[in-house]
């Protein structure tokens, strides 16, 4: 069992692009028309189908988009472009020292995609928890050290709760998480949908 996620490089307003990945990724999985799928919201933001037994996370950043759906659990996922960021500081204002001594020690050319693994990992749980980064709390949890595959591991102090880093390539990284549920997914399957550019 696995859970799928759909990933789709755009130049659209990230927020409507997600949404129409959704809906297409959606109707193409259970085979019902676009025009009859509801999407609403739970209090805290996390995206729920009106009528169709389908676990479903978005995210959207600049430039890509990721869907994901699961059928045994909760889900979460999480996608960020690599790019310039003051990795070593952040980590050291915003992770456990137990992670921003791992992220200090990767090779210098590896550790934003390292800081975005573990940044996208503490999203993803968040998102399958349905509260996110709650307030930053979750950011100062050790989570599993980002090992790049499409195994889902489970998460220390987070009963119930799996996670993996699949590469992806693309100058993106991502994660995705599943919170219960009576069988959690094993792995992630990666699909990349042709990249959306809107007409000049």
């Amino acid at each position: 069992m696995s859970v799928t996620v759909v990933i789709q490089r755009t130049d659209r307003v990230p927020r409507e692009a997600a949404r129409a990945l959704l809906l297409r990724t959606v109707s193409d999985r259970t085979g019902r028309p676009i025009r009859t799928i509801e999407v609403a919201h739970e209090p805290g933001g996390r995206p729920y189908l009106t009528g169709i037994d389908l676990n479903v996370s978005v995210s959207h950043t600049r430039g890509a988009v990721a869907v994901a759906l699961s059928t045994r659990a909760a889900v979460g996922v999480d996608v960020e472009p690599i790019r310039p960021l003051p990795v070593v500081a952040l980590a050291r204002r915003w992770l456990p020292p137990v992670e921003a001594e791992w992220l200090t020690a990767q090779p210098e050319d590896r550790r934003v995609a390292a800081f975005l693994r573990l940044w996208t990992v503490k999203e993803a749980i968040g998102k399958a928890h349905g509260r996110g980064l709650g307030g930053g709390s979750l950011l100062r949890r050790p989570v599993p050290l980002p090992e790049g595959d499409t195994a889902l591991r489970p998460v220390p102090g987070f009963p119930g709760t799996v996670v993996a880093t699949p590469g992806v390539g693309d100058g993106l990284v991502l994660a995705v998480a599943c919170h219960g549920g009576d069988q959690a997914p094993a792995e992630v399957a990666v699909r990349h949908e042709a990249a959306y550019e809107s007409s000049a």
